[in-house]
């Protein structure tokens, strides 16, 4: 499969809309690049986005994810520690796939500090995906049998 013909989906949390926006503004300008098709699904908050990527995974018509949002920090940590728990989810569902996931999920201060990062990491989020999709498409090339061995 060449990379250019990859049909990626992209999850993102629409709870900071600006955010939001200008990540995918930044992934956008990646994926016109290199990709054809890509589709693009929303949920409101950040936790919701590990459920969204596993359906995505599950329907099996994706080559990849890429996966953008945002959490700003609270006074009582919540943010952190959904934070982490957020990746560790997404991460599961990547091994458990084989499926590539670009992060592009940021951790921030405040709002502007949102505003003024997510577009890069947007792009990030995106090269991060490819570069994950090289190294499947390597692998499975050398590989007789199917690529994922995950074993329920």
């Amino acid at each position: 499969m060449l990379i250019s013909k990859a049909k990626i989906l992209i999850v993102e949390s629409i709870a900071h809309p600006t955010i939001a926006n200008n990540a995918f503004l930044g992934a956008e300008e990646v994926l016109n690049l290199h990709f054809k098709e890509y589709e693009r699904i929303s949920v409101q908050e950040v936790f919701d986005i590990a459920c969204a990527v596993g359906l995505g995974a599950e329907a099996l018509e994706y080559c990849a994810i890429v996966v953008l949002g945002a959490l700003v920090e609270s006074l009582d940590n919540a943010a952190d520690r959904l934070f982490a728990e957020v990746i560790r989810n997404i991460s599961d569902i990547s091994a458990h796939y084989s499926i590539p996931i670009g992060l592009g999920v940021l951790l921030v201060k405040n709002e502007d500090e949102g505003i003024k990062i997510s577009k890069e990491y947007g792009r990030r989020a995106v090269i991060s995906c490819m570069q994950l999709l090289k190294v499947k498409e390597r692998i499975q090339s050398a590989s007789c049998e199917s690529f994922s061995h995950y074993k329920n």
